[in-house]
């Protein structure tokens, strides 16, 4: 399949007209791996994934020293690891294929109010690295991958220099957790 270009008069278009969904989950279904929904235009007579939305328990991978977060014994490998599991079971759906274009990623932390995160630039960095291909890693002589083939696997985006826009926002609430988005541009 090739890349999702829904045009900006099918994007305007009312929900029934344009062919576009949503498929909201609930937290507790875990049988998505997290993902709160899915964005699908029809294209071509097939659905092409232009947006997802995925929540995570706890707080992102956040770029902080010379190792890198795929490698054995970075201090944020849980982290990378429930980010990837949560994206990886809606990625195998039909309709989505690996972002190719220019795409927009937002992220939105939860937190206590007593609770001081990173900054966003080391979150933003850590979500950017984490999502991208990671398949040319496999090979790499330097770095141990401590990641399992299944989650070396998900590709969000072939590359984080396709990251165009940034939003980013932290919030208050109970426990952290945290929300990215992705979306074509």
């Amino acid at each position: 399949m090739g890349r999702c270009q829904p045009s900006a008069e099918t994007l305007k278009k009312p929900l029934h007209e344009a062919s576009v969904g949503f498929m909201l989950l609930t937290p507790q279904d875990s049988s998505h791996g997290g993902v709160r929904a899915l964005r699908r235009i029809e294209v071509g007579g097939g659905h092409c994934v232009t947006e997802i939305t995925v929540e995570v328990e706890g707080f992102p991978p956040a770029k902080s020293e010379a190792l890198s977060l795929l490698g054995a014994g970075h201090s944020h490998a849980g982290r990378v690891e429930k980010l990837l599991a949560a994206a990886r079971s809606r990625l195998a759906q039909p309709g989505f294929q690996p972002f190719t274009g220019p795409v927009g990623l937002e992220a939105t932390i939860v937190a206590p109010e007593d609770v001081d995160p990173w900054d966003a630039t080391n979150y933003l960095g850590g979500i950017a690295d984490v999502l991208q291909d990671k398949t040319h890693l496999k090979n790499h002589k330097r770095m141990r991958i401590a990641l399992p083939e299944t989650l070396m696997a998900v590709t969000v985006y072939l590359h984080d220099r396709q990251v165009r826009e940034l939003q980013y926002r932290q919030e208050g609430g109970p426990a952290p957790r945290y929300r990215v988005r992705i979306w074509s541009l």
